[in-house]
C-alpha cells in the first residue's frame, strides 16, 4: 500500500501571485469586499491589510491555475452597483537596494529585455550608426493607419481606383 500524497488525482499545482486591485472605491474598501473582487479571478489568499487605505490600490495574494492569465479587467457587482475593477500582477524581480537606500539595482541575469523594441527607436539607432541623419524628400512607403505602412506601388494602385 502506497503512503497517502494529498496531490493525487489533482489537475495540477496552484498558481500564485500578489496583485494590484484598482478601481475599489475607499468608503467600500473593507476585507469581505476585496475578498469577492479577488474571487472574480482566481482564491484570495490574502490581503496587504495597509493598502486597504493607504494607496490608490489594494494588494491581494490570488491562487489560480495560471497568473499570467488572469485578466486586466473584470467587471462586478458591489453594493449593487457595476464596477470595472483592474488587476496588475507585481511581477519579483532579484536584486538588490544600494548603499544609500535609494535605487534598485538589478542582477546581472535579471536586466530589463527590450523584447518589442520601437521600430522608431530602431531606425534612430541605425543612423546614428550610419554617421547619417534623416534627408527631406519623397518617401517609400506611407502610413496606413495602425501602424501598417504602404508601399508607393499599393499606394497608386489604390490612388488609381
Amino acid at each position: 500500500m502506497d503512503k497517502w500524497n494529498p496531490s493525487t488525482g489533482s489537475k495540477g499545482p496552484l498558481d500564485v501571485a500578489w496583485f494590484r486591485i484598482t478601481n475599489i472605491l475607499v468608503e467600500k474598501r473593507s476585507y469581505a469586499n476585496v475578498c469577492m473582487v479577488a474571487s472574480k479571478v482566481g482564491l484570495p489568499l490574502e490581503v496587504d491589510k495597509e493598502s486597504l487605505t493607504k494607496n490608490d490600490y489594494v494588494r491581494v495574494k490570488i491562487g489560480c491555475r495560471d497568473v499570467t492569465k488572469v485578466p486586466a479587467n473584470v467587471d462586478g457587482v458591489l453594493d449593487f452597483h457595476f464596477y470595472d475593477y483592474f488587476f496588475q500582477r507585481e511581477v519579483p524581480q532579484d536584486g538588490y537596494t544600494d548603499a544609500s537606500g535609494t535605487k534598485w539595482i538589478r542582477n546581472e541575469r535579471d536586466q530589463a529585455k527590450d523584447d518589442f523594441p520601437s521600430p522608431k527607436k530602431q531606425r534612430m539607432e541605425q543612423s546614428k550608426q550610419a554617421g547619417q541623419g534623416f534627408e527631406a524628400g519623397p518617401s517609400k512607403s506611407y502610413d496606413a493607419g495602425k501602424g501598417k505602412q504602404m508601399t508607393n506601388e499599393i499606394s497608386e494602385s489604390i490612388q488609381q481606383q
